[in-house]
C-alpha cells in the first residue's frame, strides 16, 4: 500500500503514469525488501508513517490544508523528527495547515492529562523529548549518518575528536543547501506559466526532507525506508529517459541501499557495513534524485 501510494504521489508528473508502472513497483519492492522485512519482523509502524505522510502531502496538494495538518500533527506524535518539514510549510505559506497542524498537537497532548492528569502529562512528555535528545547525543555511534561518513572521509584527517560544533555545522549547511534549493524553486514558479510546477517542487521538497532524517539523525536501519518515494522517482526517470549513465549510478546506490548483504558477499558484506555502505547509498539515492530533478525536469514534463 505504501509502495503504490509513493508511485501515486508522482502522478503529478506525465512520466509517473507510465505503463511501465507495475515494473517500477515490483523492482521499489526488490531495492526496499530488505528494509521491509525489517519493518515487519520488529512490528514498527515507519512504514505506516510514511504512508500518512504522503497522504499529508497529497491533501495539501489538493488544497485541504486543515485535513493536511490535523494528520501531520498525529504523526509527529508518533515521530517528532518530522519536525524538519515545518520549516518547509512555512517557506511555502501554508498558514491553514501549520495552524491545523498546533491545534492537533494541543489536542494529542491535552488527551492523556484526562488519564494521569495535567502535571504527570508535562513530565511524560518531558521524559521523552528528554529520551529522543539524549537518544542522538551518540551520533558517532551510528555509522551510516551523514556526519559519521563525511568525518571518516575527511574530517578525521585533519580533527581527532570533533564535538557538537562539528554536527552542528554539517546540519546548518544542509539546512542552507535546501533553503537556497526551495528559494530557487519558488523564483522559477514565480517565473512560470506552468500550474503543475508548484505541486511538483513541493512534492520533491517535501519528499526530499523525509528522505535526509536517517541520514541526520541516530536512528534504526529500517527508517531508510523513507527514501522509497525517491527511490521511485528515479525509476520512473529511467524507464522514461532509459539514460545509461545514470542507469549504472542509480544500480550502485541501489545495491549499498540494500543495507545487509550476507548472502550475497559473504564477509565483505560486514566490511561495507561497517563503512556506512546503507547510509552512502540514500545520499547517492537523495544526489541522484537532485540531479535528476533538477537537470531532467522538461524530461519528467516539468517545464518552466
Amino acid at each position: 500500500m505504501t509502495i503504490i501510494a509513493s508511485k501515486r504521489i508522482w502522478d503529478v508528473l506525465p512520466g509517473g503514469k507510465s505503463q511501465q508502472s507495475i515494473f517500477i513497483l515490483f523492482i521499489t519492492v526488490i531495492i526496499a525488501g530488505g528494509h521491509l522485512f525489517r519493518e515487519m519482523h520488529l512490528g514498527n509502524i515507519n512504514l505506516l508513517l510514511l504512508f500518512a505522510l504522503l497522504m499529508v502531502l497529497w491533501l495539501a496538494r489538493g488544497n485541504k490544508d486543515k485535513s493536511a495538518g490535523l494528520l501531520f500533527a498525529v504523526v509527529l506524535l508518533f515521530k517528532p523528527h518530522f519536525i524538519v518539514l515545518i520549516p518547509l510549510l512555512v517557506l511555502r505559506k501554508k498558514w491553514k495547515m501549520l495552524l491545523s497542524m498546533l491545534f492537533g498537537l494541543g489536542i494529542g497532548f491535552l488527551i492523556p492529562a484526562l488519564f494521569v492528569g495535567f502535571t504527570k502529562d508535562l513530565s511524560l512528555f518531558s521524559e521523552w523529548i528528554n529520551t529522543i535528545i539524549t537518544h542522538n547525543n551518540y551520533f558517532f555511534d551510528q555509522r551510516d549518518t551523514i556526519h559519521i561518513i563525511f568525518y571518516n572521509s575527511f574530517v578525521k584527517y585533519f580533527v581527532a575528536e570533533p564535538g557538537i560544533g562539528y554536527i552542528a555545522t554539517m546540519i546548518a549547511t544542509i539546512a542552507l543547501l535546501i533553503l537556497v534549493f526551495v528559494l530557487w524553486n519558488l523564483k522559477n514558479e514565480s517565473l512560470s506559466n506552468d500550474q503543475t510546477l508548484q505541486k511538483i517542487n513541493f512534492t520533491f521538497e517535501f519528499l526530499l526532507l523525509i528522505a535526509l532524517i536517517p541520514s541526520l539523525v541516530l536512528t534504526d536501519t529500517e527508517h531508510f525506508m523513507f527514501s522509497i518515494p525517491l527511490v521511485v522517482f528515479i525509476l520512473i526517470y529511467l524507464f522514461t529517459s532509459r539514460n545509461l549513465a545514470l542507469i549504472i549510478a542509480s544500480s550502485i546506490a541501489f545495491f549499498f541501499y540494500l543495507g545487509h548483504l550476507g548472502d550475497l558477499l559473504g564477509n565483505a558484506s560486514d566490511v561495507i557495513t561497517k563503512l556506512g555502505g546503507l547510509g552512502v547509498g540514500n545520499l547517492l539515492i537523495i544526489g541522484i534524485a537532485l540531479y535528476i530533478f533538477i537537470t531532467k525536469k522538461k524530461e519528467l514534463g516539468a517545464m518552466e
